[in-house]
């Protein structure tokens, strides 16, 4: 186990690695970034140190915010030191990160994030998801590509289940989840996380969901069960992990 990075205070630093991404070397990897984060700090002071990160993806940022507002909930003083201007503070601000303790503080507030990389704060029971999978559904028709055409109704599906078991099995009024969805020009890749602090919950729930919706859909699209079942490989990564 590595030992954790101190201050000559004292204080705990978080230090953000060269890559803050799930995919390393074009290979996706989870565990890597997932132990970064230590969640039993409480009553204390940590730093999250991103001087030495050189590239990040927006998931893993979104997954920093919810570990950021689990930690302020156990009373923990954080300083997050970004380089200013650097690919990390850009990314940072554009998904409206630096404000997020008014987004958590105020039950009104939402992230206002640039265009091209929607995030949002789901906040409560009655969480307008219709509107919110629209604004999706926007983003992703307006893109200069053809993506998703013919697939929409299986992204909405993925989407939408996610979003209701979440509300549904990992509802935290003190620290909603997070959906973050953004294009990769490059890759031509579209990607979303769901990020809760009942991940596993809610995962198993949609497991069992979509299983039911694709038998009664088998025979009639056939482009939604080929989208589910490379969908269901990281369903079930993600299960295997937490089991």
């Amino acid at each position: 186990m590595t030992n954790t990075l101190r201050t000559k205070q004292g204080t705990p630093i978080i230090p953000l690695p060269k890559t803050f991404s799930f995919i390393q070397n074009s290979i996706t990897e989870f565990d890597s970034i997932l132990s970064l984060f230590k969640w039993n700090y409480s009553n204390t002071k940590i730093i999250i140190d991103g001087n030495q990160c050189k590239h990040a993806s927006y998931q893993t940022l979104t997954l920093l915010i919810l570990y950021l507002w689990k930690l302020k909930q156990q009373k923990t003083f954080i300083s997050i030191q970004f380089p200013k201007h650097s690919t990390l503070d850009i990314m940072w601000n554009r998904l409206d990160g630096p404000n997020y303790l008014s987004i958590l503080n105020n039950s009104q507030n939402n992230f206002h994030y640039v265009y091209n990389k929607p995030l949002f704060a789901i906040k409560y029971k009655d969480h307008n998801i219709t509107q919110m999978l629209n604004t999706i559904r926007d983003y992703a028709m307006d893109l200069p590509t053809d993506l998703i055409r013919g697939y929409e109704d299986a992204v909405r599906y993925i989407i939408s289940e996610l979003t209701y078991n979440a509300l549904e099995h990992g509802f935290n009024p003190q620290i909603p989840s997070l959906l973050q969805f953004n294009w990769y020009r490059d890759k031509n890749q579209l990607s979303f996380i769901l990020a809760d602090l009942d991940l596993h919950k809610h995962l198993e729930e949609f497991r069992k969901h979509a299983t039911e919706t694709v038998a009664k859909r088998r025979n009639r699209n056939p482009r939604f069960l080929s989208c589910y079942n490379s969908y269901t490989q990281l369903l079930n990564h993600f299960i295997g992990r937490f089991n």
